[in-house]
């Protein structure tokens, strides 16, 4: 007795096979189910010796189906029936293990008995009996069989494999190429590779298609378009089949999904344009040369440094352009750049401009390397023309400014020196008239305030020109300093001064702090009209940028300052209202000084009033605190306004 498992959807059909089988001289056993997931629960739960399975049903398709019961059923054998009368069918079915391969026709007129009994005999042959020497040694041997082989390539392959007839038709596809269609492998059998294609597509694969028809190879890419999803771009390489006599039969198509290197190709394109651009809006030229010093690409900002045309700088060598003492030491530079995989260099050189001026430029060049290989120098050039000419006219201005204070400082103070000896010498003459001592203590005054004057330029120009170590200076001994300065400078006046100060109150400072305060109490006396000069001196505790500082205020009863112009006090150029006369260089020199200790000054109204309040805020410090090295002069003080 033979079992068989029959699926078969068409309750017609399954009759008619059932009444065959039992006309038969042979007794056949008989189950049946209508689809293959009812096939798979009576083939898990019961032993068969044969498998009849109808072509079409309704969740599967014997192709399909073959595929499935291998991996679960070994080699149960099979015999596929179907209505359809396609010999791919046939030759795909066989190629799966199929047994037999029986159209309805041949069922009709009894050939199914025969078929499972020769089907299930085939399975009990030893491999002497039912394969050739050649596979029963392989087996014998445990080798696996050239079949097997390439049925565990063609599954594995990371791409897809299809096979064509001869009108073009899909007679096998491995899982890969179903994946990149979007159905089951068993899905494409028997349907146009055209319907997964655009037309477009469609007919650039024809014309391969009839290239390959002729015995040609080709390679090309289509967009497959899956079934609900996008297209993918693929490689194929297309090939004949032929038969054991050389004609060709169909043809064999590998498809390589690209997606990923089309996605690169289109990201690298984008990254190209972004770079160029980036390259082409840069402010500064950009130059590439090879190993020989010819220029192979440059922006057009190095035709608008040069003043040559893009023509006129393709393929010329990049010393054509430079002054002859500042060449390019190319050997040096690619010496340098294999030696040193970080490789950068920065220098100075001039460049000569197509109608004959020199430029001056820095130069920064980094290594261009291509798998590997040093292929030539990127450079970067910078037009420092503009700051070369701005560098020197500071340096001749310096030396100008040094001139000046060393001509002050000396020959014009050593003439007032003599002249002041000379008038002093005048007075001590007891024949002078009262007019004659009047004129000539006015002609003292001038030169004491031309002494004065100069004093505070050659300070101011000091000043400006150094950057020095701040250190702890104590204010109120520098304030008791000034004031006896200030009481010897006007002997005649009546001066009323208060003083409230703490016992010490360091601040970081310079041997020029006297001379801030003194040109501030000087102008409280100078410009006060009143018959009395009252001057006040407060120095109390504060902060100058969150940390701990000393506020000194020194403020008078003259006619104030107009509101107006209190934030433009310091500036030398600024006229007193109602005088052609500005404030005079001390506060000038007074800001300067500010500046460089990085603190801050301004002026308020006096309270009470009237009068000025001039307010110094300077860096508080311990008598033992290090000298200190300041900023930039003049970036942290701020004229006519107060603390923050």
């Amino acid at each position: 007795m033979t079992r068989v498992l029959l699926v078969e959807d068409s309750p017609t059909d399954t009759m008619i096979i059932k009444r065959l089988l039992d006309r038969d001289d042979h007794t056949f056993e008989l189950e049946t189910a209508a689809t293959g997931a009812e096939a798979d629960r009576l083939l898990a739960s019961g032993s068969f010796d044969c498998l009849v399975l109808d072509h079409m049903l309704p969740d599967t398709n014997s192709l399909e189906y073959l595929r499935h019961i291998r991996e679960g059923f070994g080699e149960l054998p099979v015999v596929i029936i179907t209505g359809q009368k396609h010999d791919w069918i046939r030759h795909s079915s066989l190629e799966l293990g199929a047994s037999h391969f029986l159209s309805k026709d041949e069922v009709l007129k009894g050939a199914l008995p025969g078929a499972i009994l020769s089907a299930t005999e085939s399975s009990r042959q030893s491999p002497q009996e039912g394969e050739d020497e050649e596979t029963a040694e392989d087996e014998a041997s445990g080798r696996p069989s050239p079949e097997a082989l390439y049925r565990t390539l063609l599954d594995t392959m990371r791409g897809g494999v299809l096979t064509l007839d001869g009108r073009g038709n899909i007679t096998f596809s491995n899982p890969q190429a179903g994946e990149l269609m979007g159905k089951p492998a068993a899905h494409l059998l028997g349907r146009s590779l055209d319907t997964f294609i655009s037309a477009e597509e469609g007919t650039l694969h024809r014309e391969h298609q009839q290239e390959v028809n002729a015995g040609a190879i080709c390679t090309y890419e289509l967009m497959v378009q899956p079934a609900g999803r996008k297209p993918i771009p693929v490689h194929v390489s297309h090939a004949p089949l032929r038969d054991q006599e050389g004609t060709i039969t169909g043809s064999i198509l590998v498809l390589s999904n690209i997606s990923d290197l089309r996605a690169a190709q289109v990201e690298l394109t984008q990254s190209q344009a972004r770079y160029r651009t980036l390259i082409e809006i840069a402010p500064e030229a950009i130059v590439h040369f090879d190993l020989a010093g010819t220029i192979q690409y440059h922006n057009d900002q190095l035709c608008r440094l040069t003043g040559y045309t893009a023509l006129e700088l393709e393929g010329i060598k990049v010393d054509h352009i430079l002054l002859t003492d500042d060449k390019i030491d190319l050997e040096g530079l690619y010496r340098q750049a294999v030696e040193d995989e970080q490789f950068a260099r920065t220098f100075q050189a001039r460049i000569l401009t197509r109608t004959g001026h020199v430029r001056h430029v820095e130069v920064s060049t980094a290594a261009v390397e291509e798998s590997g290989s040093m292929r030539g120098i990127i450079a970067y050039v910078r037009d420092d023309t503009l700051r070369f000419a701005a560098e020197r006219q500071i340096r001749q201005a310096k030396a100008t400014a040094e001139f000046a204070s060393d001509l002050l400082s000396h020959d014009i103070n050593n003439l007032n020196q003599g002249t002041k000896g000379y008038l002093e010498l005048l007075l001590e003459q007891t024949r002078v008239d009262d007019t004659a001592n009047r004129l000539t203590n006015q002609a003292l005054e001038q030169v004491e305030s031309s002494s004065r004057l100069i004093h505070e330029v050659r300070h101011l120009l000091d000043i400006r020109g150094q950057t020095p170590a701040l250190e702890p200076v104590d204010q109120v001994t520098t304030i008791q300093r000034v004031l006896e300065q200030v009481r010897a400078r006007y002997p005649k006046r009546e001066l009323s001064i208060e003083v409230e100060t703490p016992e010490e109150a360091h601040a970081l400072a310079t041997g020029l702090l006297g001379d801030l305060y003194l040109n501030l109490l000087d102008n409280g006396v100078k410009y006060n009209p009143n018959p009395e000069a009252k001057l006040r001196i407060e120095v109390a505790k504060n902060t100058l940028r969150g940390a701990p500082a000393w506020l000194t205020s020194i403020s008078d009863n003259g006619n104030g300052i107009p509101d107006d112009q209190k934030e433009a006090l310091f500036d030398r150029t600024t006229r007193r209202k109602g005088s052609s006369k500005g404030w005079g260089l001390g506060l000038s020199l007074v800001l300067a000084i500010v500046d460089q200790y990085e603190g801050k000054v301004w002026v308020e109204d006096a309270r009470p009033g009237p009068g000025a309040c001039f307010k110094v805020l300077l860096q508080a410090s311990s008598p033992s605190q290090p000298p200190a090295q300041t900023g930039k002069a003049g970036k942290a003080s701020k004229a006519g306004k107060g603390p923050s």
